[in-house]
């Protein structure tokens, strides 16, 4: 169905396990989709890229009960769907993988995202919610999660607050980066470098929490954050700070 102009409504089978790549891309009036109630495994890439007239998120509890993978892009540019978003759930969780891009650009979610998903969920795709504009708050409660992707939430303009896990040891590059609305944040105990410009041009940053296992700090890594203390104590740990 790539690029069918006329399609307005989907209702994906309740027995349906896989959306194939690129499966409704660039639908551009699609302006009801049902993704069904609980067989769904996969999410390909593209899948419902452009598809901007959806008009809500479509991805509830139920719907989700199976879901273990969400492509590239998969709802990247779907800038129609509001509400809120929460992935996996925390009785019960088979999400395992949130692609690069996965919901880029869909700037009328709004809210707190929560993220849950399985032990070992991969979090280390890119601009996977880049300029979700709406988005004020993230809290992820997935305690495996070893790498925040880069660019990951670039451009999330009023996320104030970001709840990551302890288990973090990589902070991507421009991971953060023009999360404008961004007032502090603690890095978690496990951390040990962040990656380039991640909080660049997070100009409402008052406050940075660095724990003591630190070990690299990349190029421009708060660079543009006017608002930060004029004193940050760095951990002795500290090998490598960029310019």
């Amino acid at each position: 169905f790539l690029g069918y102009g006329s399609l307005i409504k989907v209702k994906i089978g309740d027995n349906t396990e896989i959306i194939g790549d690129k499966a409704f891309y660039d639908c551009k009036n699609i302006s009801t989709l049902d993704l069904g109630h609980g067989k769904l495994k996969t999410i390909g890439h593209s899948a419902f890229a452009g598809c901007y007239s959806i008009p809500t998120n479509p991805l509830n509890q139920e719907s989700q009960k199976s879901l273990e993978s969400i492509g590239n892009s998969a709802f990247g540019w779907c800038t129609g769907m509001s509400g809120t978003l929460t992935l996996g759930n925390a009785n019960e969780n088979k999400l395992s993988k949130i692609g690069d891009y996965a919901f880029a650009n869909c700037l009328s979610l709004s809210g707190k995202l929560k993220i849950y998903g399985v032990n070992g969920l991969d979090l280390s795709g890119s601009g996977t919610f880049a300029d979700c504009n709406g988005l004020n708050s993230v809290e992820i409660f997935n305690d495996s999660i070893k790498t925040i992707g880069n660019g990951i939430f670039n451009g999330c303009s009023k996320i104030e607050n970001i709840r990551l896990p302890k288990t973090i040891t990589n902070i991507g590059a421009n991971a953060f980066s023009n999360c404008t609305s961004l007032t502090q944040i603690n890095i978690p105990q496990q951390t040990i470098a962040i990656g380039t410009e991640a909080f660049s041009g997070c100009s409402s940053l008052k406050a940075i929490h660095i724990n003591d296992k630190i070990e690299t700090i990349g190029d421009s890594a708060f660079e543009n954050c006017y608002s930060l203390a004029s004193k940050i104590t760095f951990p002795t740990t500290v090998k490598s700070i960029g310019s």
